[in-house]
C-alpha cells in the first residue's frame, strides 16, 4: 500500500477518534499541539486533513500520518505502518453530523439488549454460521458469538458477528463487530470492558492476542499452562489503561505470553507492549509466541487439525524476552547459571546472553557428551547487527564450539574469541548443573515423606468415620470438580491405590474438550506431589533408562494414551499386568567384545 493510497483510505475523522478527540458539525476541534481555548483547527474530510489558524502553532497543515507522526511523537515509518493498522481496524465514532433523529438513538445504545438480540439472530443466520466455521469460530458453544442483521433500525454493526466487551463485574458494557462480508472492524462508541471478562484474580498465566478474533478462537481450548487467562488487545495500539489496570491487579501473575501477529507491526507491538508491561510489573516473566511468518492466531487455530497440541507445542517454544529487570553488562556476574527454569537455563556475560533450550539431559548414556540447544542474544548489539543466533551443538567436541563462536560473532557483531570463552565457562557451569540434576533424582527416589503422630491421628479418625466414600466425595467437589460425581469418585479411588500390594488403573474416555485432562488433574492433584508422575509424551524405551525403584508405588498419569509410541505402550501394559519390567542390552568392552 502506497503512502497516498494510505493517506486517502484513512479517514482523518478515524484518527481522531482513535486519540479520542470529535470535531464539531461544522468540522472545528482544539487544536491538539498547543494549548489552544477556542478551537482553532479545522478538518477536511474531502482531502483528509487538518489545519490550524493559531497564530502561535508550528504545525498549520498536517494529513493523517503526520498527525498521528506528531501525536505519538515517533518517525514517520512508524506513524505509517500505524496509518495502516487504523484502515485495517476502524474505530466506530459518533459522525460529525448526525441524521436528525439518530444522535439521540446512537446516545443511548443498549449493548446488552444488542448483543442479547445478535445471539438470537445468529441462530438462523446461515452466512453468519457459515463464517464462523470458516474462520474456526464456534458460535453454537460457550462463546456467545451473535449476529446482528442488515435489516435492524440502528446503524451501527449491521452484516457484523458481535462478541462482547465486559466490565470487571461481568456485566456487558461495550461490543465489538467483525463484517462477515469485507474487513470492517468496528467498536461502540465510547468503547470500554475487555473481551473475554477481567481475568480471575488467581490468574498465574496470562495469554494477551492481538485481537478480539484470535481470544475467541481459542479461548475454548485447553492449554498445558499454569492457572491461565487469555485475554485479547485492541489491536496492535490496542494496550488500554483498562487493561493495565486489570493486569495490575493480579497478584498471583508470574507470566505474561504475547501471541501477536507475526508480522512487521505485530513483531514491533511485541517489542512495545512488553516494554510497557515490565514498567508496569517489574519483575515478570515476559514472553512470547513465535507463529508462522505473517501469521496469527486465529489463521493458526482455524488451519490446525489439532488445535491444542499446536498451540500447545508453540507455547512449550514460546521465546522469553524477560525475566525481570533489563541486564545492565557491568552488573552481569561472570560465574552464574540461572536455573529457575529447568528447560531454559540462562547464563548472562558482558558479551551474550545464553539461553540453554530444553535444559542439559542427565540419563547414564548420555554423561559423554554435552548436546545443547542454544539462543543467543548480543548483551549491547551494534548497530545493524542480526537479533539473536540459534545454535545445536556439543560443547565436548572443541571444533564445534570453534565453529559456532565464528557463526555467533558473524551475526551478533562480536568478537569469536570472547564467545568462545563464554561457551567454555558455559560448559562448566552445566556440568555442574547436571551433576546437581543427577543427586536430586537420586534423593528422590530415596527419600521417604513420613506423616506426624498428630495428623495421623487425624487422618485414621476420617477414615474410621461412617460414609468414608460419601465424604471423600464432598472434598473432591471442594478442590474444584463440580458434576462427574460417580466418575471423580471412582477415579480417586484408583489413583489412591498406587501404595497398595496390587494396584488399580483407569482410562478416562469422553469427546474433544470434554474435560478428561481437567478431570485427571484435579484428581492427580489429591494425591502426594512425590507420588505422581505425569506425562504428555513417552518415547520409545524411556521406562527403561529409570532407577530400578522409579515407579515403584508412584500414581502415572497420561494425558493421551494414544500419543504413546508402539514401545511406550508396551511398557505401560506390562506395568499394569506384571508390575516389573526386565530388558536386556549389549555394549562393547575395552576389548570390543
Amino acid at each position: 500500500m502506497t503512502i497516498p493510497t494510505i493517506k486517502s483510505a484513512l479517514p482523518i475523522e478515524t484518527v481522531l477518534a482513535h486519540y479520542g478527540l470529535e470535531a464539531s458539525s461544522k468540522g472545528a476541534l482544539k487544536c491538539p499541539f498547543h494549548e489552544d481555548g477556542k478551537a482553532s483547527m479545522k478538518i477536511y474530510p474531502e482531502t483528509n486533513t487538518a489545519y490550524c489558524f493559531a497564530g502561535s502553532c508550528e504545525v498549520k497543515s498536517v494529513d493523517v500520518i503526520d498527525f498521528i507522526m506528531r501525536m505519538d511523537g515517533t518517525t514517520k515509518r512508524e506513524a505509517i505502518l500505524k496509518a495502516k493498522d487504523l484502515i485495517d481496524l476502524p474505530l466506530l465514532s459518533l459522525p460529525a453530523q448526525p441524521p436528525k433523529g439518530e444522535a439521540d438513538q446512537l446516545k443511548i445504545l443498549d449493548a446488552k439488549a444488542i448483543y442479547t438480540a445478535s445471539l438470537e439472530t445468529m441462530k438462523k443466520h446461515t452466512a453468519a454460521k457459515a463464517y464462523c466455521e470458516g474462520r474456526g469460530l464456534k458460535y453454537h458453544d460457550f462463546l456467545g458469538i451473535g449476529y446482528k442483521s442488515q435489516k435492524t433500525g440502528d446503524k451501527w454493526g449491521r452484516g457484523c458477528i458481535i462478541l462482547p466487551l465486559k466490565d470487571k463485574g461481568n456485566k456487558v458494557v461495550s461490543l465489538y463487530g467483525r463484517a462477515i462480508k469485507g474487513a470492517g472492524h468496528y467498536y461502540t462508541a465510547g468503547r470500554k470492558g475487555l473481551y473475554p471478562y477481567h481475568p480471575d484474580a488467581t490468574t498465574k498465566t496470562l495469554i494477551l492476542t492481538e485481537s478480539v478474533i484470535d481470544a475467541a478462537s481459542i479461548r475454548r481450548y485447553e492449554f498445558k499452562l499454569d492457572l491461565y487467562a487469555i485475554l485479547a488487545l485492541y489491536g496492535t495500539n490496542g494496550l488500554t489503561a483498562e487493561h493495565k489496570t486489570a493486569i495490575a491487579n493480579l497478584q498471583d501473575l508470574r507470566e505474561i505470553i504475547l501471541a501477536l501477529d507475526n508480522d512487521t507491526a505485530g513483531i514491533k507491538a511485541t517489542e512495545a507492549v512488553a516494554a510497557e508491561l515490565m514498567e508496569l510489573k517489574p519483575g515478570l516473566t515476559i514472553s512470547f509466541l513465535e507463529l508462522p511468518e505473517g501469521g496469527d492466531v486465529n489463521e493458526v487455530a482455524s488451519r490446525a487439525e489439532d488445535v491444542e497440541a499446536t498451540f500447545n507445542d508453540l507455547f512449550a517454544r514460546r521465546e522469553i524476552i524477560a525475566n525481570a529487570v533489563p541486564v545492565v553488562p557491568s552488573q552481569i556476574p561472570t560465574s552464574s547459571l540461572n536455573t529457575d527454569n529447568r528447560n531454559n537455563l540462562i547464563y548472562q556475560s558482558q558479551t551474550a546472553t545464553y539461553e540453554v533450550k530444553g535444559g542439559v539431559r542427565t540419563a547414564p548414556k548420555d554423561l559423554d557428551s554435552l548436546k545443547v540447544t542454544l539462543a543467543i542474544k548480543a548483551a549491547a548489539p551494534p548497530l545493524g547487527a542480526g537479533g539473536r543466533s540459534r545454535q545445536k551443538l556439543d560443547l565436548y567436541e572443541d571444533k564445534q564450539i570453534s565453529r559456532c563462536a565464528r557463526a555467533v560473532a558473524e551475526r551478533l557483531g562480536l568478537r569469536a574469541d570472547l564467545v568462545e570463552l563464554d561457551l567454555d565457562r558455559l560448559t562448566e557451569l552445566l556440568e555442574a548443573h547436571r551433576e546437581t540434576l543427577r543427586t536430586e533424582i537420586k534423593r528422590e527416589e530415596t527419600t521417604k515423606i513420613t506423616v506426624n503422630q498428630a495428623d495421623r491421628k487425624r487422618c485414621l479418625q476420617f477414615l474410621k468415620a461412617p460414609d468414608l466414600l460419601t465424604r471423600i466425595n464432598e472434598r473432591i467437589e471442594r478442590a474444584g470438580i463440580t458434576g462427574e460425581e460417580n466418575n471423580r469418585l471412582l477415579l480417586f479411588v484408583v489413583a489412591s491405590s498406587f501404595a497398595m500390594p496390587t494396584t488399580l488403573h483407569a482410562l478416562i474416555q469422553g469427546a474433544s474438550g470434554s474435560g478428561k485432562t481437567r478431570l485427571l488433574r484435579v484428581v492427580s492433584d489429591l494425591i502426594p506431589e512425590e507420588a505422581v508422575k505425569r506425562y504428555t509424551r513417552v518415547t520409545d524405551g524411556s521406562f527403561y533408562n529409570q532407577g530400578e525403584y522409579y515407579f515403584s508405588h508412584k500414581l502415572l498419569c497420561f494425558e493421551d494414551i494414544d500419543g504413546l509410541k508402539e514401545e511406550a505402550l508396551l511398557a505401560v501394559r506390562e506395568l499394569q499386568s506384571s508390575e516389573i519390567l526386565i530388558t536386556s542390552t549389549s555394549f562393547k568392552d575395552e576389548h570390543g567384545n
